[in-house]
C-alpha cells in the first residue's frame, strides 16, 4: 500500500531520530513531481514518472544523529511523458547510526524486508538454505552497512530477470533462468562504509 496525492502544495510530514534516511516511492506512468524538505531545507525535485510501474527508493545521508523533520510537498506539475502529477509515498526508513551486523541473511530473515505479495517459499537443495521465494511482480530490500553486499538468486526454468538497484540507483538485471537449477551471485563492492539499500 501506498498514500497517493495530487494536489499543489499538499505535504506529508515525519519526524524522525537519525543520521540517515531512505525515502521510497511507487512510481509509474502517471507520476509527477515531488520536492523533498529535511529541516526546511529543500534536497531537491524529484521526478518520479517511469515508463512502467517502479518502486523508488531516494537516499539522504550525512546528518547530524539526532531529531529531523522531514518533509515531502507535491509540486503538481509532470514531465510531458507523464500522464499524471501524482506522488505515490509508499515508505521512509530512517537508520540511528547503529552497527548492523555482518552475516548471511536468508530471504525469511528479518533483515530482509518483503512486499506482501511474494509467493511461498520452495524447496530445491541447490538453494541456499534449501529455500528460495518465488514470484513474478514483487520486490525484496536488505539494508546492511559496509563496503560490500554479495546477492544469491536461484535460476531454474522458467525463470525471469531480476533488476539490483543500489542505494537508489540502478545497478544491473540478473538472468535467472538456466536449464538446470543454479545459484547465481552478483557482488557488489567498493560501497563504502554504508548504510546502504540493496534493492531486487
Amino acid at each position: 500500500s501506498y498514500h497517493r496525492a495530487d494536489d499543489p502544495g499538499e505535504t506529508a510530514v515525519f519526524t524522525y531520530t537519525g543520521a540517515w534516511l531512505n525515502l521510497g516511492f511507487f512510481a509509474g506512468p502517471a507520476s509527477g513531481r515531488a520536492e523533498v524538505f529535511i529541516d526546511g531545507l529543500s534536497q531537491g525535485v524529484l521526478d518520479l514518472y517511469r515508463h512502467d510501474e517502479t518502486p523508488l527508493s531516494f537516499v539522504y545521508s550525512g546528518f547530524v544523529t539526532g531529531t529531523h523533520t522531514l518533509s515531502v510537498t507535491v509540486l503538481g506539475t509532470n514531465n510531458a511523458y507523464a500522464t499524471n502529477d501524482r506522488v505515490q509515498l509508499d515508505y521512509v526508513d530512517v537508520w540511528d547510526g547503529t552497527a548492523l551486523t555482518d552475516g548471511v541473511f536468508e530471504q525469511d530473515d528479518g533483515r530482509v524486508h518483503l512486499t506482501p505479495n511474494w509467493g511461498s517459499t520452495q524447496s530445491n537443495a541447490a538453494a541456499s538454505g534449501g529455500t528460495y521465494l518465488r514470484n513474478s511482480d514483487s520486490t525484496a530490500w536488505f539494508i546492511f552497512t559496509g563496503d560490500s553486499v554479495t546477492y544469491e538468486a536461484f535460476a531454474y526454468t522458467g525463470g525471469d530477470l531480476a533488476q539490483v538497484w543500489l542505494d537508489g540507483s540502478y545497478g544491473t538485471t540478473v538472468d535467472l533462468e538456466s536449464p538446470v537449477d543454479v545459484t547465481r551471485t552478483l557482488t557488489l563492492d567498493s560501497l563504502g562504509a554504508g548504510p546502504h539499500v540493496l534493492l531486487v
